[in-house]
């Protein structure tokens, strides 16, 4: 409650400060990411012959086939 008093009394006087920028990524944050990613297409990938679909029927209506 305090932090959103402060943000409201900066905003109202126009000081607020800007955002921090992002932290980079780290080798081993990427590495974390990158291999997420592989196994979430893995996974949709699978739930997609499972279903008879293929990669580019994603996104189509029935009526477009």
């Amino acid at each position: 409650m305090l932090f959103d008093m402060i943000k409201e009394a900066e905003h109202k006087a126009g000081v607020a400060a800007p955002p921090p920028e992002p932290r980079r990524l780290s080798a081993a944050d990427k590495e974390v990411v990158q291999l997420f990613v592989e196994r979430l297409r893995r996974q949709i990938l699978a739930e997609m012959a499972e279903n008879g679909e293929t990669a580019g029927s994603i996104g189509e209506r029935p009526d477009d086939a």
